[in-house]
């Protein structure tokens, strides 16, 4: 038996040297196999290469030879066992039977392919440990574990990577109900299958779709991405299965529906849809038929789908007039409910030893590593504090020519702010003295007619533009006065105190003052600008404090904000009232002038 397979090896080893691969031609094939869902191939193609392995171990043994290079000369043993337990667990992750007990081979591999600078393979391992960390409900750690290894595919440009790390980040956030996050990953999940024309992919993209639209209830994107995976998955071969299980999820969303007779058209005989046809036989009353198939679905499924059945059953014998079936189905269903509850607590507990586990692993080893990495984190270290701090510096004095630059602005825009009021109202006070002497000499021009009641229209238009002047001149100063006196007041000393320091807390008592010596100084500012557009508390406070030219950074620390939010409150007060994009600066120079 032996001598016969020499041949065979012979062959199989000058054709593994010619391929110049860096792993036996066998393995490489297989993992080529599992990516592209031919899991079939892949199985056989492993167990070729374990056969051929375990016959070359017998050759060697039989020759006598010490040597270990009798079957692969040219490889490095430790890098073809590493690759085999690497393809062995990618075999579980494509099929998605991971469990526990491969968090340890999962762990080495990844140290081990990270030590080596192998990406792609490094990445790979992160993904099977993020698949073990999640089974023990361990979401941060797995997640860190995807997004790592979301980041290699991406630096790599393998997209086969891409597409796994965001399936299992869809899936993370699937299972924490984060559907906002999870809808993201999912479709560049589908996106990048429709890209590289991975038709497999696409079907279990259209798959994870289907499923979180009909989380959100959008039943038309649900039987779309059903239909779509149903129709590419028919193409596929391997994708008989998952075609089976997306004809049942669209056969359920389009009974509840009650779409009864496109759900027909669709479903199997098969076990897969036996809860489907008791909601089915149940949509068209018939009741005998329903028992039937949910007496039969409360036997192939698990207990949740066990407890559903139970509670129809108990529903459907009393509609019958049969109470007492229908009362031992209800003991049945308190019986199953208690079960439910046992099973979640052990699988709890067993998520908490399997997590205790990890995390003993996880010191021992990690202790071991510090100590590598003590020297090389302490010359880092210095570095990096050396580097900050240098980066503080310059940050510092960067923020300081900011500041200073800012203050040198607005003290600009303050001043052409007030250029501009005061242009305005001697704009004003010249054009009514325009019009004044315009009226005095229409005035002379009546009085030679002897026209009075002309005279006296044009004397009564001249009095009213002169007493328009006053009024203005008035105005203008009764606001600095009001404005000049405030200043003085102890509430003006919390905004801007005379030290320079930060301003001091307001009471509400302090604001409702606040914003009546506003309205006051300004002629009734407030009710003028909510004239304008709905505001809120805030956003009173906000103008305010823009009105009496209190800084940003004073304008945080009063409201509770940062400076960015500061600048961010502003842009929006803006859009409220002009209903367009702008500026803080355009806010400040509108609230200024207003």
């Amino acid at each position: 038996m032996q001598k016969s397979l020499i041949p065979f090896l012979l062959v199989f080893l000058i054709s593994a040297c010619s391929r110049e691969l860096t792993y036996p031609s066998l393995l490489s094939e297989a993992d080529s196999a599992f990516v592209l869902g031919d899991y079939k191939t892949a199985n056989i193609l492993l167990s070729n290469y374990d056969h051929l392995s375990d016959c070359a171990a017998a050759l060697k043994i039989d020759s006598g030879k010490k040597s270990d290079r009798i079957f692969f000369p040219t490889f490095n043993e430790e890098a073809i066992g590493n690759y085999r337990l690497l393809l062995e667990l990618e075999q579980k992750f494509v099929l998605g039977n991971l469990t526990e007990y491969d968090f340890s081979a999962a762990d080495s591999l990844s140290r081990y392919y990270d030590n080596k600078g192998l990406l792609k393979k490094h990445a790979q391992a992160l993904l099977f440990l993020g698949d073990i960390y999640r089974l023990s409900a361990d979401n941060p750690s797995a997640l860190n574990c995807y997004l790592q290894a979301e980041i290699i595919g991406k630096k790599a440009s393998d997209y086969i990577l891409q597409a796994w790390s965001s399936k299992s980040i869809g899936d993370i956030y699937f299972d924490q109900r984060m559907f906002d996050y999870c809808k993201s990953y999912y479709r560049q999940y589908y996106q990048l299958a429709y890209e590289h024309g991975d038709t497999l992919r696409l079907v279990h993209g259209a798959q994870r779709m289907g499923k979180l639209y009909t989380i959100e209830n959008n039943v038309d994107s649900t039987i779309f991405y059903y239909r779509q995976g149903i129709k590419l998955g028919r193409t596929l071969m391997q994708a008989t299965e998952l075609v089976t299980n997306l004809k049942a999820n669209l056969s359920d969303v389009l009974i509840q529906i009650e779409e009864y007779e496109e759900a027909l058209r669709i479903m199997d005989k098969d076990s897969a849809n036996m809860f489907n046809w008791a909601f089915w036989y149940y949509g068209q009353h018939q009741a005998d038929s329903a028992i039937y198939y949910f007496q039969k679905s409360s036997n192939l499924y698990d207990l949740q789908v066990r407890s559903e059945c139970l509670e129809m059953l108990a529903l459907l014998y009393a509609e019958k007039g049969d109470y007492r079936q229908s009362n031992n189905y209800y003991y049945q269903l308190r019986s199953v409910e208690d079960s439910l509850k046992i099973y979640s607590q052990a699988e709890e507990t067993r998520r908490t030893n399997a997590q205790y586990n990890y995390n003993l692993i996880k010191q021992d080893r990690d202790s071991l590593a510090k100590k590598h990495r003590s020297v090389l984190a302490l010359l880092i270290s210095i570095v990096i504090t050396a580097l900050l701090l240098f980066l503080s510096v310059i940050m510092s004095l960067k923020r300081y020519r900011e500041k200073k630059n800012n203050e040198i602005l607005r003290e600009r825009l303050q001043r052409q702010e007030e250029e501009n009021r005061l242009k305005n109202s001697i704009g004003q006070i010249a054009e009514n003295k325009r019009r004044i002497n315009s009226l005095e000499i229409a005035l002379t021009e009546a009085q030679q007619r002897n026209d009075e009641l002309e005279a006296r229209r044009l004397k009564s238009a001249a009095e009213l533009l002169l007493l328009k002047n006053q009024q203005i001149e008035n105005s203008r100063r009764q606001e600095e006065l009001k404005l000049e006196a405030f200043t003085k007041t102890e509430l003006y000393r919390k905004l801007k105190p005379i030290n320079g320091g930060p301003p001091a807390r307001l009471t509400e008592a302090d604001w409702i003052e606040l914003g009546c010596n506003i309205d006051d100084i300004y002629n009734n500012f407030t009710s003028r600008l909510t004239a304008m557009a709905k505001l809120s508390s805030n956003d009173l406070k906000l103008c305010y404090l823009t009105k009496l030219d209190i800084a940003p950074s004073s304008m945080a620390s009063l409201l509770f904000l940062s400076k960015a939010a500061i600048s961010l409150a502003r842009r929006r007060m803006w859009k409220k009232l002009k209903g367009e994009e702008g500026t803080s600066a355009q806010l400040d120079a509108f609230i200024k002038s207003f």
